[in-house]
């Protein structure tokens, strides 16, 4: 029952020890209706300390970001040292809201080629943008300051807290195949990014007339596929060839934990489950990627991140427990 103080005229309190039996007991919570006291409770909520409360109301926070057609396919709340915005991808386009509850639209996914751009209304940056269905599901996972975007059809995308753009590769490793000769210097060349960004640099070292090896001092940025590596000097014969892991097309489920992030990919590959190199959402090297018991007819429909470097996946009919050890360096260490 209620407890009424007429000394302290205190208003109804919905808490009280009803009874002693047995002696106190401080440590547990007191009980906040007694048996029968109530039939039907109405707009009320109890609070994570126990607490009987009016529920709150909604208000409508941003209108810009509504979907007139489709559905709101993904929020997630980004935030830095530097921003603080809600990401939402709504009617197939990017928009980022902050407190105020003012939204910014971003660019649509464009194939840049030569031929004037004659600029719209929207604030435009020199990169790739991102749009798709209007009724796409996209995950979003926050990494590194950037937060990552799977829609499963097409490229991984991100937003850094100025623009969207997609998640491109960079060289890893430059392989001399042949190792030609008369060589006093030479210069490794690659060809150039196909998303808008940077050359590799890299150091090429020459012994016995020979070119022994290349040295890859920053390996860029915005490779989507593998480039084209010639070896230009004063000698003749010698061949190289790049290696770059971008990361998988059409990842569908994507998470970050154990400075990874790890993502389930579409179609063929609605069972394999995929890890990026550690801090670097750049590369993602085949090895580190798994079949969560492929033959069992199922999808993966969700992967959730458990303690202890675990991931949790979830198929239609079946859950799977997978360890991440630590020091792992390929999947079959998972």
């Amino acid at each position: 029952m209620p407890y009424y103080s007429d000394n302290l005229d205190d208003l109804l309190a919905f808490d009280g020890i009803r009874s002693f039996a047995g002696g106190q007991a401080s440590g547990l919570q007191s009980d906040l209706l007694a048996e029968n006291q109530v039939r039907e409770l109405s707009n009320m909520t109890l609070s994570p300390k126990g607490s009987l409360e009016t529920r709150r109301g909604v208000s409508s926070f941003c209108t810009t970001a509504t979907s007139a057609e489709g559905s709101v396919g993904g929020m997630r709340y980004y935030d830095t040292a530097a921003t603080e915005r809600l990401v939402t991808v709504t009617q197939g386009r990017v928009y980022t809201i902050d407190s105020t509850g003012s939204a910014d639209i971003h660019p649509a996914d464009e194939t840049w080629s030569q031929v004037n751009r004659t600029w719209g209304s929207e604030a435009q940056n020199w990169a790739d943008g991102f749009s798709t269905a209007t009724d796409a599901p996209v995950k979003m996972a926050q990494f590194n300051d950037k937060m990552y975007m799977a829609d499963g059809d097409g490229d991984l995308y991100y937003y850094d807290g100025n623009i969207v753009t997609r998640q491109a590769g960079k060289v890893r490793a430059i392989t001399v195949t042949t190792a030609g000769s008369g060589y006093t210097s030479a210069t490794a060349i690659v060809t150039g990014p196909q998303w808008g960004g940077t050359y590799p640099q890299l150091i090429t070292t020459v012994a016995g007339g020979a070119v022994t090896g290349v040295t890859i001092v920053d390996g860029g940025s915005g490779y989507g596929y593998t480039p084209d590596v010639t070896i230009i000097g004063d000698g003749s014969g010698a061949t190289a060839t790049a290696t770059v892991s971008p990361p998988p097309t059409n990842l569908r489920l994507l998470i970050n934990t154990g400075n990874r992030l790890f993502a389930v990919g579409s179609g063929a590959e609605r069972n394999t489950l995929y890890a990026s190199d550690i801090l670097d959402a750049s590369v993602w090297d085949s090895q580190n990627s798994a079949v969560i018991n492929g033959d069992d007819g199922d999808e993966i429909v969700a992967i959730v991140a458990y303690y202890q470097n675990r991931i949790i996946v979830f198929k239609k009919r079946r859950i799977f427990q997978v360890t991440i050890p630590a020091d792992m360096t390929t999947a079959a260490d998972w």
